[in-house]
């Protein structure tokens, strides 16, 4: 009976020793109903940090403790606040954001693109990636668009508001 003692209780030392904790998690759920959103972390009324998305998840860890939500925005949309939600020292805050509507940057091929100041010159093309040589590259106007590229991407650069749709 003693040998069973000490061997239950020697298993139930090693394996208290592998168990590693798992640090709560607050999960928040949002649907937006256009892309791309734009998502900024409030902690106490003052922006924290902001990031643009197409939806997913994404994980905030090593935050103190305060009350903490999300404002989520789009270009020409009317921006949602969260709910404020006490995350404690160690607590992970997980934002789960799904998009269900239409990218905000689609146009049609065949319509001529119109800045959101409402005029249609000085409008230039936005190009992604890395650009090599251009055959005519003099005459050749573009707007570096960088080299991440999503399916959600503005197509044209207005050059007198130096604003991109």
């Amino acid at each position: 009976m003693k040998v069973l003692l000490v061997v239950f209780f020697l298993l139930l030392i090693t394996s208290s020793f592998g168990q590693n904790s798992q640090t709560d998690r607050v999960v928040v759920k949002v649907t937006a109903n256009y892309k791309p959103v734009t998502i900024a972390l409030v902690k106490s009324k003052d922006h924290m940090s902001s990031i643009q998305t197409n939806g997913g998840k994404l994980i905030f860890k090593g935050l103190e403790t305060a009350y903490y939500s999300f404002l989520i925005s789009g270009t020409g949309q009317v921006a949602i606040t969260t709910d404020s939600i006490l995350i404690r020292n160690g607590q992970l805050l997980e934002l789960n954001i799904t998009v269900n509507g239409p990218c905000l940057y689609d146009h049609p091929e065949d319509k001529v693109p119109t800045c959101p100041e409402n005029h249609t010159d000085n409008i230039i093309p936005i190009v992604y990636g890395l650009i090599g040589k251009l055959k005519d590259s003099k005459n050749v106007e573009i707007h570096l668009g960088g080299c991440v590229v999503s399916d959600c991407d503005p197509k044209f650069y207005c050059k007198t508001h130096q604003k991109e749709f």
